[in-house]
């Protein structure tokens, strides 16, 4: 008996890479022109003034469809981000620039990278031991496929800290001026302005954040999250800085 093959659920992130002789200006102008007359997206919108950072955001959408048109010595590429529910929306962007788009995959540079951004990292971690206590929200996922931090170390680290604190909390009193005690202060901070999101139709309030510092550069990876029953966390938006916020 054959073996059925798994069918990915609609929210799973999917990735494609093309080659194309448009430039950023006439690739960005034909997108526009589909969004705005193809009815398969009359309740999507195109976002983003330059060809190098786009996206497609729709009420009926998954998610957003991430865009982005790199010239390079080499030739010029086309990136889409997408969720797999969104396939029909990206075959028809395929099937609109045609012959102008050849799929070719994701590019290997050499190195083995397990993800291609934080997204995906963020993505893979709803499956693992995490998730009886993280939440990773849509927005989490959508908002971490513009961020550049790829030290996955350094944010599962933090995210198995944020899983234990309140037990080691207990236990060690975070007595003194240590790491973790700054850490344990720091995720329990309740912030006056925070981000809301929507998760399972309902509206959020994202009070607590994670900080990371980068290892390698002057930047910081911000996890906006909140505290839910039962010793449980929902990790809503995440975005970085170069400067201290406070």
């Amino acid at each position: 008996m054959a073996q059925k093959k798994k069918i990915g659920s609609p929210g799973q992130l999917e990735i494609r890479q093309y080659e194309t002789p448009l430039s950023a200006e006439r690739f960005r102008d034909m997108l526009e022109a589909l969004v705005s007359t193809e009815p398969a997206f009359n309740t999507s919108f195109l976002m983003g003034k330059y060809a190098e950072g786009l996206r497609i955001g729709g009420l009926d959408q998954h998610g957003d469809i991430v865009i982005r048109h790199h010239a390079m010595a080499e030739g010029k590429t086309v990136h889409l981000e997408f969720r797999l529910g969104d396939a029909a929306l990206v075959a028809k962007i395929y099937g609109h620039f045609g012959s102008q788009l050849k799929l070719v995959g994701p590019k290997d540079d050499g190195e083995n990278e397990p993800f291609p951004n934080l997204g995906h990292f963020l993505d893979s971690l709803r499956m693992s031991k995490l998730k009886q206590s993280i939440i990773f929200a849509d927005s989490a996922i959508e908002s971490a496929l513009d961020c550049g931090f790829d030290e996955y170390d350094e944010v599962l680290e933090e995210l198995v800290f944020l899983k234990l604190m309140n037990g080691f909390a207990k236990v060690h009193g975070y007595r003194g001026e240590n790491k973790d005690r700054h850490r344990y202060l720091q995720a329990k901070r309740r912030h006056k302005h925070p981000h809301i999101v929507l998760h399972q139709g309902q509206k959020l309030r994202l009070p607590h954040r994670l900080h990371i510092r980068s290892l390698k550069f002057d930047t910081t990876l911000r996890l906006h999250f909140a505290a839910l029953p039962r010793n449980r966390f929902l990790i809503g938006y995440v975005d970085e800085y170069s400067e201290c916020p406070f």
